[in-house]
């Protein structure tokens, strides 16, 4: 049985008919794009919707005003979330507002989190970018007084000498 494809697009089509096998009774498909043959009249439609793609997205690509728009929308609305807690630190209370002045208020203390979590009340859960908390320590170094970075430079001991993927470090 024949089959044609048009494209909706300029005036593309593909002509497959039926060539008779010449070793028995069967039929092979041949396509008039390039002359090819295939076993089956799948393969041979599948190559010439491939062709015929090919085409079209040529001929977008040459007439881009005549690309029809699909428009979209959601049926929810768009649920904002409150607020992210990109990765937690912990940390003593006094090195994490050192280091909340020094971001700029960048970083962010979770009071409430920590009082939930963990049993000492001098232990603080502080979360944000680690290009802040970067920012925040070389300022620190650069800016803060001795006791302040003499607290930052304990912590960062504290954290270098961890072990890796330790549970109560990151969160």
């Amino acid at each position: 049985m024949a089959t044609v494809l048009f494209s909706k697009e300029g005036v593309y089509r593909v002509f497959i008919r039926e060539v008779p096998n010449g070793i028995d009774d069967g039929n092979h498909y041949k396509s008039d794009i390039k002359g090819r043959v295939f076993n089956s009249e799948k393969g041979a439609i599948r190559n010439a919707r491939k062709w015929l793609k090919k085409k079209r997205d040529r001929y977008y690509k040459k007439n881009p005003k005549l690309k029809p728009r699909v428009k979209t929308y959601r049926l929810r609305p768009k649920i904002e979330k409150k607020s992210t807690i990109n990765k937690l630190y912990k940390m003593e209370k006094d090195v994490a507002n050192i280091l909340f002045r020094m971001s700029d208020k960048k970083l962010k203390i979770h009071l409430e989190y920590s009082r939930k979590k963990f049993d000492n009340k001098k232990t603080v859960a502080v979360s944000g970018e680690t290009t802040d908390f970067n920012m925040a320590i070389l300022t620190t170094m650069k800016d803060g007084t001795k006791n302040e970075r003499k607290a930052v430079a304990k912590m960062l001991k504290k954290f270098t000498h961890e072990p890796f993927r330790k549970t109560n470090m990151f969160y």
